[in-house]
């Protein structure tokens, strides 16, 4: 489904919407001589929960309540992980029609961002999208490596 509903901005679930950003991070991945991240679910579960947090907070921070983005995922895996962060706030100053508009917002902005584009260009070989919005249009993304 290459067109999202009429209600984007009130559903909880954005999954198509997610792996599509996933994928077109891949795809950036290889234009750039990377290897493509593997999605990890449980990763994407921490991550939509940090977003919702973020939501009704009302601002993004990689830090809250002293965790860092490695602490909040260290706490749902059995093994040691390193976790960097990107967020993005989508303010709805663009409604985009089409996922793919969508998600090229956003990966347009964190290519074009020196901090955020290191993010998306480290070795790792694990990621995880979360995208959450709220009944009043706020939508926070995220993405971990």
């Amino acid at each position: 489904p290459a067109y999202l509903a009429a209600n984007f901005y009130t559903l909880k679930d954005h999954h198509i919407a997610e792996q599509v950003l996933w994928q077109k991070i891949n795809l950036y991945r290889q234009d750039m001589g990377l290897n493509p991240l593997v999605l990890n679910s449980l990763g994407s579960e921490v991550s939509r929960d940090y977003a919702l947090t973020l939501s009704k907070l009302g601002y993004l921070t990689h830090n809250l309540n002293g965790q860092s983005p490695t602490d909040r995922m260290q706490a749902r895996f059995p093994y040691r992980v390193r976790a960097l962060e990107n967020l993005h706030h989508f303010g709805g100053t663009m409604m985009p029609d089409s996922v793919d508009d969508y998600t090229d917002f956003i990966l347009h902005c964190w290519i074009n961002s020196k901090g955020h584009n290191a993010n998306l260009l480290n070795p790792g070989k694990i990621a995880v999208v979360a995208i959450f919005s709220t009944r009043d249009r706020k939508i926070n993304e995220h993405l971990a490596t």
